[in-house]
């Protein structure tokens, strides 16, 4: 397990390379990927590359089978870097199972088919011997829906080195419990709470992720699970509440510990009803204070 999240973190940083630059790869698989005596993973046969910000919506770009049927049931352009990004999953996938996450066929249409991408069947709980990170790592980067994969190869490259960091310890031995930071994810637009609430959290040994749009919280959930989550609906309106549903579901859909608190102002006190009752979920009434959202916290199941 530490050697495939090795070599991912080696492939991830040479796609991280070539899209800085200006390129995607357009062809990753496993016969495009060498280990070097070093035990490094290396890209190789970038001949379908292209430059994506020079792409002409007319223009015929040579793509692989493959490519050209994600892309074609996506609805995305040629030289997205998604596209790598759900190519590079599989070849992960394959190295953590033996296995192909996609039906392998010599038929061309049968390769196009829109249902070989959308039914890629996610690895089950105890197939490999991994943390929750890993699962969720391979997840996100096969994720039919292109907006819930990781955005860009710096995003997949911070979720690999956070599982990296997982499944060391933090003594850096195997079967250790978890160093990294836990996560927190505000969304409020009052710049006074958030850097109150950022400080306060910091010293409570949290990450803590920041947004006055509650859909940048939805957006990065999906791309990287966090463990805590405050929505302050009262500035960022009701958007809010169901932003915190959603994520709140996909995280018992996922399997993953996600506490959440919400913060209403006095004349939404009715909305709280609306706010789907679960032990992990907690609606409080402004004004509040620091011990009240920690409360909150270790109540929904957070350690804070």
């Amino acid at each position: 397990m530490p050697e495939a999240l090795g070599f991912l973190e080696d492939m991830t940083n040479g796609l991280a390379y070539a899209y800085s630059r200006g390129f995607t790869h357009r062809d990753l698989k496993l016969t495009n990927v060498l280990v070097s005596t070093q035990k490094e993973a290396k890209l190789v046969d970038f001949g379908l590359a292209q430059m994506f910000a020079s792409l002409d919506e007319k223009e015929q770009v040579d793509r692989t089978v493959d490519y050209a049927g994600l892309e074609k049931a996506t609805n995305v352009p040629s030289g997205d870097v998604r596209s790598d990004i759900f190519f590079l999953g599989a070849i992960f996938y394959e190295t953590l199972t033996g296995k192909s996450p996609l039906e392998m066929s010599k038929d061309r249409h049968a390769r196009m088919n829109r249902r070989r991408f959308e039914e890629v069947k996610a690895m089950k709980q105890g197939e490999i011997d991994a943390p929750p990170a890993v699962y969720q790592l391979c997840d996100s980067m096969l994720c039919f829906d292109p907006k819930r994969r990781f955005q860009t190869p710096s995003q997949l490259l911070d979720a690999v080195r956070a599982a990296r960091r997982e499944l060391a310890g933090p003594a850096g031995g195997p079967g250790q419990s978890n160093p990294a930071k836990r996560s927190l994810f505000l969304a409020s637009a009052s710049i006074r709470l958030q850097d109150q609430l950022r400080e306060k959290f910091k010293e409570l040994g949290y990450r803590v992720l920041i947004a006055s749009d509650p859909m940048r919280a939805l957006d990065r959930f999906r791309q990287q699970p966090f463990e805590a989550l405050i929505v302050d609906v009262r500035t960022v309106g009701e958007d809010g509440l169901l932003v915190f549903d959603r994520i709140l579901n996909e995280a018992r859909e996922k399997k993953v510990n996600c506490s959440g608190v919400v913060i209403l102002d006095e004349e939404q006190s009715d909305w709280a009803s609306r706010v789907t009752a679960r032990s992990n979920a907690t609606v409080l009434q402004w004004p509040i204070n620091l011990k009240q959202l920690r409360t909150a916290l270790q109540k929904s199941g957070a350690r804070a």
